[in-house]
């Protein structure tokens, strides 16, 4: 990881199990190569966001990480953008332009399950891969 005390910015926290980070990591990795933007939905700190960043910058991979919390000024990974959500009027992004969008432990944070996919829905088309 990026060392926080070269940036003078403190080290992002996790609220996520390891394993749980190491999961979403090895599931992004293969989608990360063809991405040219990414967004990290409800990022938090932005530790998991810190981790794909390294990830993107260590393969050397084209692909542009961006994040989006309900307080962004939280957030820790001043090589990231992030953006304000909006939960009553969706994502500050242009329809169809995340290639590749994730979030972990956003859900249950949320009063109602559809607001996720009220929130997400207008800004992002996901394209499932089958195999």
């Amino acid at each position: 990881m990026t060392n926080s005390a070269a940036t003078g910015t403190p080290a992002p926290v996790s609220y996520s199990l390891p394993r749980t980070n190491a999961k979403v990591l090895a599931l992004l990795e293969s989608h990360l190569a063809r991405a040219c933007r990414v967004l990290d939905i409800g990022a938090g700190e932005g530790y998991l966001t810190r981790r794909v960043h390294d990830l993107i910058r260590r393969n050397g991979y084209a692909a542009e990480l961006e994040a989006c919390d309900l307080f962004p000024d939280n957030f820790r990974v001043p090589e990231v953008p992030c953006h304000a959500i909006n939960l009553h009027g969706g994502l500050p992004l242009d329809d169809q332009s995340v290639d590749l969008a994730y979030s972990v432990e956003v859900l249950e944070h949320l009063a109602r399950m559809n607001s996720f996919a009220a929130l997400t829905g207008r800004t992002m088309i996901v394209e499932m891969e089958r195999r």
